[in-house]
This record gives structure tokens, C-alpha cells and sequence, in this order.
């Protein structure tokens, strides 16, 4: 929706530490950029071909040294200075716009990569504190698009683009928006317009912005993703609401492909079968689980003429499972208590309710 972009809000959950999270956040976009540095102007051909079918593992010379970083990490580090300012100037009773704080912080960046603007505000913002560090500094190929719009007398917004472009140049700085989760869709827009005029160029930053304020109080990646397309599919228009359901299509096959490899010879059963109890102990490493708030260790399921009890063995007490998806008690009843009492239909059943938990196991639902 060019021209306009409603004040959506992201409502804020106050978790108990947030300082781990923001740091977490910012590095590991830090080493995410350094990981594709050396490959960042590279076709997935010429990648395969010098670091192999799986591409880049570990950090690759770029820029003179291993695990540099480069304009992205540069500018969200002043996306978050110029946050931390606004802030800092409204508790002294300063009456400063999160936008134009960032513009102001944008124009150190460009101060950094030796170029100056035409904006009347360019000398008044060379202020700041990471503008002092010389490491900073570093030209890391930086992007024509925000390089030239920068450099105008006047910033972008979304009311007035200043270009037609739909870079990634905005939705690549944008994170610290979203951490701090004021209006981060919309400052997260507006942010992005600084340089980037087209709709996808800046409604891809407002939506990651929103993502980020969704995992930062605590909401699971995957329903953070689900509450931006459903809360904000109208807004974000086909073309960036596409990419964000491509991206997380790519990353479930992703996923899915790496625990089907890796999860079988990580799975360890044992079974005692009596004529009217059987008992299923299946163990499997932490990250097979399911959810975060699932207790570590092995299950323990006893049914006994068609009832089922279930207990957890843990390691921590104080986080009893209280449920279990039904499917899996369903499925395992019916494969259990209609066996007979002969020891090869005994193994047969077992073997039947082993692949059960295995199948859970690779693909939770």
C-alpha cells in the first residue's frame, strides 16, 4: 500500500531479562553477515563449486581477514544508536522523532564510508558515539542505494518516496526496531523509506521489524511468523507476504531434511510386553522434544486394557509434561492392545509402535 502505512502496534511483553535476547539478536546477525561476506556477490554455482554442495561452514577471507563484516552489520549497529539516543533525549524532556534520530544516525554511517550529504542537518549529527570508532570506518561494499540516497538534501519516507527502490538495503538494518518494539512496524517502514521508496522495499522492514518484537517477548518463531501474515497479510500485499511464505516453506524442507538424517541413530528404545501391559520407553536428545517448554529425557507410556497413564522421566522436576499430543496415544493404543500373546505378533506390534515414535520424533506436529 504505497503512501500510507497504519499505525500498527506490536503489544509489548516484558520478559525478565532482555538484555541476553538484544544482544543475541545483534550477534548473531553479525555472524550470519560475516558467514556470507565472502560470498555475498557470488552465484550459488560459482559457491558450490569453491566451498562445496553445502556452501559456506565457517568464516572465508574477505576484506583482508576472516569473519569481517560488512555494510549491513555497520548500519544496524547505527539503526540501534540512533534508537538508544531518541530514547535517551526523551528521558531528558527532549521531544525527538525515532525516525529522524535515525536519519541522523544513518548520516554518521555515510560520514564512516567518506562522503558527505546536502541534508542541512549532516554536520549536526556527526555527534554520536560509534561514528568515534575507527574500525567502523571500513568501506564493505556499501550499497549505491543507500549511499546516493543519503546523500540528498532531503530523507525518504513512505508519504514521499525518494526513489523506486526495493532493496534489501532497508529490511537488512532494521532488527533494533523491532527489539526495542515501539510501533515497530511502522517506524520499521519509515526507517527503511529513508532510502528505499518501493512498498516492498519498505513494508519487508516494517514486517521484520514486527517479527523481531514478536520473538523478543517470547513468542515461538514460527507463530511470530504466522501472527505477521495473519495480523498484517492486507497491508504487506503480495509480492512481500509471497517472499516471507516462500522463505518459511524453504526452511521447514530445510529442517525436515536435516532430522530425518540425523534423527534415527539418535533414537534409543527399549519394550517389556506382558498379556495385558505393554511398556514403551523411547529416548531421544533434547532438540527432538517438540517444544521448548517439554521437559528433557525419555517418555514413559503403560497401557493396560485400553487405558492409558503417562509420566515423564526428567531431569527437572520442576517442569512436569502434563499432556501429550493425542495422536501419538491414539495410534499407539490401537497398535498395542489388539496383539495377541504369542511372541512373534508380540514383536511385530513392538516393532509397529518403535516406528510410531520415530515418525513423532522426525516430524512433531
Amino acid at each position: 500500500m504505497a503512501g500510507c502505512v497504519p499505525c500498527y502496534d506490536v503489544a509489548q511483553v516484558t520478559h525478565p531479562d532482555l538484555t541476553p535476547r538484544f544482544r543475541g539478536c545483534l550477534l548473531g546477525g553479525a555472524v550470519g553477515d560475516a558467514l556470507g561476506a565472502a560470498v555475498e556477490f557470488m552465484r550459488l554455482p560459482e559457491i558450490q563449486s569453491r566451498f562445496g554442495a553445502a556452501g559456506t561452514q565457517d568464516y572465508a577471507e574477505v576484506y583482508g581477514r576472516r569473519g569481517a563484516i560488512t555494510d549491513d552489520t555497520q548500519m544496524t549497529l547505527f539503526t540501534a544508536e540512533g534508537l538508544i539516543r531518541c530514547r535517551a533525549a526523551r528521558a531528558r524532556g527532549v521531544a525527538l522523532d525515532p525516525v529522524e534520530a535515525l536519519h541522523r544516525a544513518y548520516l554518521r554511517w555515510l560520514h564512516t564510508q567518506a562522503q558527505r550529504s546536502a541534508s542541512p542537518n549532516y554536520d549536526d549529527a556527526l555527534d554520536g558515539w560509534l561514528i568515534r570508532v575507527p574500525a567502523l570506518h571500513s568501506q564493505r561494499a556499501p550499497g549505491n542505494t543507500c549511499l546516493s540516497a543519503l546523500t540528498l538534501a532531503q530523507a525518504g519516507s513512505v508519504q514521499y518516496p525518494i526513489n523506486d527502490s526495493k532493496g534489501c538495503g532497508g529490511v537488512m538494518r532494521v532488527a533494533p526496531v523491532g527489539l526495542l518494539g515501539e510501533r515497530p512496524f511502522e517506524i520499521g517502514c519509515q526507517a527503511c523509506a529513508i532510502t528505499h521508496g518501493h512498498p516492498a522495499g519498505y513494508l519487508a522492514g516494517g514486517a521484520f521489524a514486527a517479527l523481531i518484537a514478536y520473538v523478543t517477548g517470547g513468542t515461538p518463531i514460527a507463530q511470530a511468523v504466522a501472527r505477521v501474515r495473519d495480523e498484517l497479510g492486507a497491508v504487506l500485499g503480495g509480492e512481500v507476504g509471497a517472499a516471507i511464505d516462500a522463505a518459511m516453506l524453504a526452511a521447514r524442507r530445510r529442517w525436515r531434511s536435516r532430522s530425518t538424517a540425523r534423527s534415527r541413530p539418535a533414537i534409543s528404545a527399549t519394550a517389556s510386553c506382558s498379556r495385558s501391559t505393554t511398556v514403551v520407553t523411547a529416548t531421544a536428545p533434547d532438540r527432538w522434544w517438540g517444544t521448548s517448554s517439554a521437559p528433557r529425557g525419555a517418555w514413559t507410556q503403560s497401557l493396560d486394557a485400553g487405558s492409558i497413564s503417562s509420566s515423564w522421566q526428567t531431569r527437572s522436576p520442576a517442569s512436569p509434561m502434563t499432556s501429550w499430543p493425542p495422536t501419538w496415544a491414539r495410534r499407539s493404543t490401537r497398535l498395542v492392545t489388539r496383539r495377541g500373546s504369542a511372541g512373534s505378533e508380540q514383536r511385530q506390534r513392538w516393532l509397529e509402535t518403535r516406528r510410531v515414535v520415530v515418525a513423532h520424533v522426525v516430524d512433531p506436529r
